[in-house]
């Protein structure tokens, strides 16, 4: 969501000739979108790469 609006800002800005500003906060809301894109790209592939593997248990002792 980020990234869609911080991009609608930035043509916003672009397309006012100069008569708006705040273009650093729209790039910061697509960096930080694309940062939290990411970071969920890592989290599910760790948990789907987790949920193959089941916890090995120690066999009865004695």
């Amino acid at each position: 969501m980020g990234i869609v609006l911080g991009y609608m800002g930035m043509t916003q800005i672009r397309d006012s000739g100069g008569r708006q500003g705040g273009r650093a906060i729209a790039v910061a809301g697509v960096v930080v979108g694309i940062v939290g894109l990411a970071s969920l790209a890592v989290l599910v592939a760790f948990v789907l790469s987790s949920a193959h593997h089941e916890p090995k248990l120690p066999g009865p002792t004695g």
